[in-house]
């Protein structure tokens, strides 16, 4: 961010790097396949970004001669930032660019996605422009074919393909864009990559491309839910369920309450596969405009890593071990009369999007007492 012109606080960066020293002095080297050691080789990688390279503990790390496939390359990209490329080049110089698919990393949340965009990261930064022109088609073609994304596959993806379109990029995009029966909108930008809203409500658009090369386009789609719309519980990995009741644990019912009343949601998140432990889960329990939170239902609560109480949402972040379930409260009130949405609440490993949960979206009503 700073070397493209953002404002960094230098106290931050200060800081930032001396814990980012202090962690590579006290790194131990680890025979436990947790790619323990890719993370040592990022801490290098961003020191070097940070021009502040640490060539003792990047030259020991490379002779240590045990380094996972990912390490490797991560510690070849620490070399070229510091100005040794060729260094770099023989280090990956018999490493394999293909990756194949493996089960979800916890320490690091990789994926094969992800570290084959490491992999085209080192190649632009090694000089291989060949190498990397080679290796982006297939890393694009893996990213178009994911379902869902995390912010691993996206954000390094996004960041080896735009290192690589700086480095390789010829002309300008060119094209001619109309959406419905619109007048003609004309695209000119000597650039790689061009982006703009478009607001269709006749679902076509029509995208002409008048440029030197071939262009790739990406058509994301928002829409406002109709009325009465609703979304259907769901579970993959995970079971959701909430469970309603007054201050004194009598059972409520959310969808009509006496204005100004007290209650408790209690969420409860099982793993319903037996066999996998879940790491990284992220719960996220929306409200009805017309209730507040008042704060936690429980001080007996299951353990968590952290809570975030809004005006409007609760998000909790936990871990949850196989076959085991936890369940968090929340303190809720009436507080205003009239018609609302139960909005969905939704429970995922945030970087697994295959375990999933969630409640279904509902309405809710506040009334006066007597009414």
């Amino acid at each position: 961010a700073k070397d493209k012109g953002y404002e960094v606080n230098p106290g931050v960066l200060s800081a930032w790097k001396n814990f980012q020293l202090r962690c590579v002095r006290n790194w131990r080297e680890s025979r436990s396949n947790d790619l323990g050691d890719l993370v040592q080789a990022y801490r290098l990688y961003s020191l070097a970004l940070a021009s502040a390279p640490q060539a003792g503990a990047m030259n020991r790390m490379k002779e240590s001669g045990a380094l996972s496939p990912q390490a490797a390359w991560r510690l070849a990209a620490a070399y070229c930032l510091a100005g040794k490329k060729e260094t770099a080049k023989e280090m990956i110089r018999d490493l394999k660019t293909d990756v194949q698919d493996y089960t979800f990393s916890t320490v690091t949340y990789g994926s094969a996605l992800r570290d084959q965009a490491m992999i085209l990261e080192t190649l632009v930064l090694s000089g291989d422009t060949a190498g990397a022109m080679a290796l982006a088609g297939e890393v694009a073609g893996r990213f178009s074919r994911n379902s869902s994304y995390t912010t691993q596959n996206t954000a390094f993806t996004a960041a080896a393909m735009g290192l690589l379109a700086d480095t390789a990029a010829k002309g300008a995009i060119k094209a001619e864009i109309s959406v419905g029966s619109n007048d003609v909108q004309t695209i000119g930008k000597a650039a790689a990559s061009y982006s703009c809203t478009l607001d269709s409500r006749s679902g076509k658009v029509q995208v002409k491309n008048i440029s030197d090369g071939p262009l790739y386009m990406n058509l994301s789609v928002r829409k406002t839910p109709a009325a009465g719309e609703t979304v259907q519980p769901s579970a993959s990995g995970i079971r959701m369920d909430v469970s309603w009741t007054d201050l004194d644990g009598n059972p409520v019912a959310p969808a009509s309450l006496v204005q100004g009343t007290d209650f408790v949601a209690a969420i409860t998140v099982s793993d319903i596969s037996g066999t996998t432990d879940r790491q990284g889960l992220a719960l996220i329990f929306p409200i009805p405009s017309g209730w507040e939170i008042a704060g936690r239902g429980s001080q007996q609560d299951a353990p968590y890593t952290y809570m975030d109480i809004r005006d409007d949402k609760v998000l909790v972040y936990f871990d949850l071990d196989k076959g085991m379930r936890k369940r968090f409260t929340v303190r809720l009130r009436a507080a205003y009369e009239g018609s609302f949405i139960m909005p969905a609440a939704t429970c995922g490993m945030m970087y697994d999007p295959t375990v999933q949960a969630c409640t279904g979206s509902g309405s809710a009503q506040v009334v006066q007492e007597g009414r």
